[in-house]
C-alpha cells in the first residue's frame, strides 16, 4: 500500500471539473492505497470542492490561501510522507514542480493545457486531444505517459447505465457543469420554453444564488421545464434523448452513457476538446454560439432533434472513443510503476 496525495481545488471561481475527476481517481486508488486530498482553504472561491470531497468520505488537508503553496505542501509532506503527489491545477509553473520534486518519490501532473516546462515523473491526459503536445520537450524528465480516452476518468454511476433510445426526442438535458458565470443555462432553457419537448435543467453545486432563483421562477412559469438541484446525474442522462453540455468533464460522462450531445464552449481549455470530439463525430459543436446567435443555436439543436440516424451514429462514435472503465486501467498502470 502506497500513500498518495492529490492537490486540487474546485468551486465558484473555476468550477468543479478538476475536483470531480480527481475524486474518481482518488476513489479507485483508495482500494489499494491511502489517499489524502490537499485543497486551498478559501471559502469564497473553493468551498464547494472541499465539501464535495468530504461528502464522498475522502480525507482533505487544507492549505493557507495566503501562504506560499509549495511551502505549505512541503510542510504537509514532512508529516504524511506520501509516495506520490498528483497535481491537478493550472496555477503552476516550472519552479513549482522543481521545488516540490525533491520531497516526493514520484510526482504526477494531470495535463490539460501547456503550462510550460514541468519536472514530473508521470503525465496523465485522458482528453481526446492528448496526442497534440510534445511531452518530451515539455517534461524532459517524464518516465511514463498515460494518454488518451482509454484512461478516461468516468464515475462509476455512469459506467453502469443501460440506456434506451427513442426515435423522437422527448427529453432534452441542459447541463453547464458546476458553475455557470454567463447564465447559459437560463438562456438555453428560455430558448426552448413551451416547446414540445421536456427540458431537464441540471443546477450545478456552485451556481450563483440569483441564477438558481431565476431558474426556479422559469420552471414554475413554464409547462415543460424541470429543474434538478439534488439529483443523480447518471439517472438524468439515462432518461434524456439529447443533451446540451459544456465541453468539460461532463462531455466524457455523456459519451460514456451514450447521449447525443450538442457541445458549447465556456472556457479556453474546452475549445480543443470540443473541436476534436466534433472531428470524430462524437458531438455537434456550436463553440461559443450561445453568446453570439441564439436563434442559429436553436436551429442546430432542432436539426439534431429531427435526425435520429445522426444521433445514433453519434452514440456509436462515442462508445468507440471512450473507455468507460478508464480509471481502472489508469490505476492498474499507475500502480505498476510505483
Amino acid at each position: 500500500m502506497k500513500k498518495i496525495a492529490i492537490r486540487v481545488d474546485g468551486g465558484k471561481s473555476i468550477g468543479l471539473g478538476h475536483v470531480m475527476r480527481c475524486m474518481v481517481l482518488g476513489k479507485e486508488l483508495s482500494k489499494n492505497n491511502e489517499i489524502l486530498f490537499i485543497c486551498k482553504n478559501d471559502s469564497l472561491n473553493y468551498k464547494e470542492g472541499v465539501e464535495k470531497l468530504i461528502a464522498n468520505n475522502l480525507k482533505v488537508l487544507l492549505i493557507d490561501k495566503n501562504k506560499d503553496e509549495t511551502n505549505e505542501i512541503i510542510d504537509i509532506q514532512n508529516n504524511i510522507k506520501a509516495d506520490l503527489l498528483i497535481v491537478d491545477s493550472y496555477n503552476i509553473n516550472e519552479e513549482y514542480f522543481n521545488k516540490l520534486r525533491p520531497h516526493f518519490q514520484f510526482v504526477s501532473y494531470i495535463f490539460d493545457i501547456d503550462v510550460g516546462k514541468i519536472n514530473v515523473d508521470f503525465i496523465i491526459n485522458y482528453n481526446v486531444n492528448s496526442e497534440k503536445w510534445k511531452y518530451n520537450n515539455l517534461c524532459p524528465n517524464v518516465k511514463n505517459l498515460f494518454l488518451g480516452c482509454k484512461y478516461a476518468l468516468i464515475r462509476e454511476e455512469f459506467r453502469r447505465v443501460n440506456k434506451k433510445y427513442n426515435k423522437k426526442v422527448k427529453n432534452l438535458l441542459i447541463t453547464t457543469g458546476g458553475v455557470d458565470i454567463n447564465k447559459n443555462t437560463l438562456k438555453i432553457a428560455e430558448l426552448f420554453r413551451n416547446e414540445k419537448v421536456l427540458i431537464h435543467v441540471a443546477i450545478g453545486q456552485a451556481f450563483d444564488e440569483n441564477l438558481k432563483k431565476d431558474l426556479r421562477a422559469l420552471s414554475k412559469n413554464s409547462n415543460n421545464i424541470k429543474i434538478y438541484e439534488d439529483f443523480k446525474m447518471s439517472q438524468l442522462m439515462s432518461k434524456c434523448d439529447l443533451a446540451i453540455s459544456t465541453c468539460g468533464v461532463t462531455l466524457y460522462e455523456l459519451a460514456a452513457v451514450g447521449v447525443p450531445t450538442i457541445g458549447i464552449v465556456v472556457a479556453e481549455n474546452q475549445l480543443d476538446i470540443c473541436k476534436e470530439m466534433y472531428r470524430q463525430h462524437a458531438i455537434i459543436s456550436t463553440g461559443t454560439l450561445v453568446s453570439k446567435d441564439l436563434e442559429l443555436f436553436k436551429k442546430i439543436v432542432e436539426s439534431l432533434m429531427n435526425n435520429y440516424e445522426q444521433r445514433m451514429l453519434m452514440v456509436s462514435n462515442q462508445k468507440a472513443l471512450i473507455n468507460k472503465n478508464g480509471v481502472c486501467e489508469l490505476v492498474k498502470d499507475l500502480e505498476s510503476v510505483l
